[in-house]
């Protein structure tokens, strides 16, 4: 692989179905505009830098089942340009899936059966030789993730690293990052604070403590405000 970008993370397949109002504990509800659409944060790293690469490669490392779903999942990644020979299927587990319902406000619950992506373990990260940067997220078990941030780290290769799900992180594994990109809630959950909106005015002084547990620059998502890069010297608002 030459200049190129390989995602080693979840592959999902969501539901959606929008309702009135989320349902309450022990509540029916009744929903309309079910949709089926492929995702998973890896899946959809690997979608969305497919769509946008123009003369570089990209492939997608994980784990599927052996279903329906496993065979949309790569049909989709495919269409986007993305190579899944890296894509693996295991009788172990089905192909992970989530439940999404989206309220009128845009507000959503969401319950994940990750299924295969428990089976991605660091065995398979073989190689990331001729890799630009590997994309990361933390949807698979945090030892393969760690695998791949030392192994990318070995090999020169650059790794970006979405902090999500939310949790703490070890110091080795934010110390072989590269490019860290919270959004305000998991910053917080990374420097083991309560969740909450963060302001233009207060957001450096965020970054500064989120890249002082070891990566090597931070990408901090404000959501409606934009992202505030930093890296110890540069600061960009975009």
């Amino acid at each position: 692989m030459t200049q190129g970008i390989v995602v080693a993370g979840s592959l999902n397949m969501d539901f959606v179905i929008t309702v009135g109002t989320l349902p309450a504990e022990g509540e029916t509800v009744l929903g309309s505009n079910f949709l089926m659409v492929p995702g998973g944060k890896g899946a959809n790293q690997a979608n969305a830098a497919g769509k946008l690469a123009q003369s570089s490669r990209v492939k997608m490392i994980g784990r599927v089942g052996y279903d329906v779903f496993a065979d949309h999942l790569k049909a989709s990644l495919a269409a986007a340009g993305v190579d899944v020979s890296g894509v693996a299927a295991t009788r172990s587990q089905p192909t992970g899936v989530a439940f999404i319902w989206v309220d009128r406000n845009g507000q959503n619950s969401i319950v994940v059966a990750s299924g295969a992506n428990h089976a991605f373990v660091p065995s398979d990260i073989v190689t990331f030789s001729g890799a630009r940067f590997v994309l990361l997220q933390l949807e698979t078990p945090l030892e393969t993730a760690a695998a791949a941030l030392t192994l990318a780290r070995k090999e020169g290769t650059q790794t970006i690293l979405d902090p999500a799900p939310a949790q703490l992180l070890p110091k080795d594994v934010l110390a072989a990052v590269d490019i860290l990109t919270p959004n305000e809630t998991e910053a917080c959950i990374l420097l083991g604070r309560k969740p909450s909106r963060v302001s233009l005015a207060d957001a450096p002084v965020l970054a500064r403590a989120v890249l002082a547990l070891g990566p090597k620059s931070v990408i901090l998502k404000l959501g409606d405000q934009g992202c505030l890069y930093f890296d110890g010297q540069t600061e960009i608002y975009s």
